[in-house]
């Protein structure tokens, strides 16, 4: 028997819990050897990843043995994401993979387009999309990786551009172009659809310090490239305060009502966090929803962790079990249980094992998956699900 902290009714809106659950205190679900899942080539298709790229097998439990690797040192997919609907055909869907490349999702398949000279030597993040165009982030984890190439005419890209037309990946954007110095180094950033936030960490002899920029690009962001975006961005000094606004986690009360409606039979008794995106969109946010009128340091709960997406027509959430909530209708697909959200499962895992970031084109849902242990990754992937033969089948 394995176990979970959820139970999902399949196909229905319907959760059954009882009462908040501590540490090691989680509800059964009644699991299913592993070869079961292998016969179900029709609904599920499995990916791993190693140092060659990306590769079928039958089941995640078939993967080899990988050495686990800091996660911002793994190959892993680090985001994923939904293009916007432009009611032309289904939106693509992306995946940044770390250390590799970008994966292009379609209805029918997933390839994946390598980057050594872009990839190998940073940890990639961050997926956002412009105008139809997937962004991503750049930066050297300098704990791991102590930079060589810190010279005077040398970029050091921490904004990259996946084209869908040629299907390329390019530097946009130089930690130069922002007035910092080489061994400076932007960790993260936020982009709201109008303004970029940047946190930026800089490492010296004495001591490492944080600061934080705020820019714009005075003309098309696609358009720039390190060398020549000095002079076409508008930018100012931020505070750590308004990075942490963007941030942190907020209450799951204030999620867009899709979101608050999608996971309406979650009880309040059961605590997580959930990181929403938009399809096509600006920097996820994320939402949490505690415990109500208790402390986690006197209970032991230990929050889910989920996350979740909004397109025009669905909303969709995936928690780390692999329980999935569904809402709307598919690409060129009647409205799925008339509107009311559906609850399903997804394959169970090997041991040590997790659901991450998704997308979906069509009616196929890409999930990544990885092996876990505390801040290391082993085994990683990812896996295609066929949501219209698993809908239609009761699965």
């Amino acid at each position: 028997m394995k176990y979970s902290p959820l139970i999902p009714v399949l196909l229905t809106a319907a959760l059954a819990v009882s009462g908040c659950k501590k540490k090691n205190d989680v509800l059964p679900v009644t699991d299913m050897p592993a070869t079961a899942w292998e016969s179900d080539a029709l609904l599920y298709t499995w990916y791993y990843f190693d140092a060659t790229g990306m590769h079928l097998t039958t089941s995640p439990h078939r993967v080899p043995l990988t050495a686990k690797r800091p996660w911002t040192e793994a190959i892993r997919i680090s985001a994923a994401g939904t293009a916007a609907d432009t009611g032309i055909s289904a939106p693509p869907a992306y995946a940044v993979v770390n250390r590799s490349g970008i994966i292009e999702f379609t209805e029918r398949q997933a390839t994946l387009y390598p980057d050594v000279s872009l990839f190998s030597e940073t940890t990639a993040s961050n997926l956002v999309f412009v105008n139809g165009t997937p962004f991503f982030s750049l930066y050297t984890n300098t704990f791991f990786n102590r930079r060589t190439d810190i010279t005077a005419t040398h970029y050091h890209p921490f904004l990259a551009q996946f084209s869908p037309v040629t299907h390329i990946s390019t530097p946009v954007l130089a930690i130069e172009n922002l007035g910092l110095p080489a061994d400076a180094n932007v960790t993260d950033f936020v982009w709201d659809g109008t303004v970029w936030l940047c946190e930026i960490k800089t490492e010296t002899a004495e001591r490492t310090t944080f600061s934080y920029r705020s820019w714009q690009p005075t003309g098309a962001l696609a358009a720039l490239t390190p060398a020549h975006a000095a002079r076409a961005l508008f930018m100012q000094e931020s505070t750590q305060a308004a990075f942490r606004a963007v941030k942190s986690p907020v209450p799951f009360a204030t999620a867009p009502a899709r979101l608050i409606d999608l996971l309406q039979s979650v009880p309040p008794s059961i605590p997580f966090f959930i990181t929403c995106a938009t399809a096509g969109g600006v920097s996820p946010r994320t939402y949490v929803q505690h415990l109500p009128d208790a402390r986690y340091e006197e209970t032991e709960a230990v929050p889910l962790s989920a996350q979740a997406c909004i397109a025009e027509t669905w909303a969709c959430a995936v928690f780390q079990d692999g329980t999935v909530y569904l809402s709307g209708a598919l690409y060129d697909r009647p409205i799925i249980n008339n509107g009311a959200p559906i609850a399903f499962k997804l394959p169970p895992l090997p041991a040590g094992c997790v659901y991450g970031d998704f997308a979906i084109c069509g009616a196929t849902m890409y999930v990544a998956w990885e092996e876990r242990s505390f801040y290391e990754t082993g085994k990683s992937g990812f896996l295609a699900v066929a949501l219209d033969k698993l809908i239609s089948s009761g699965v």
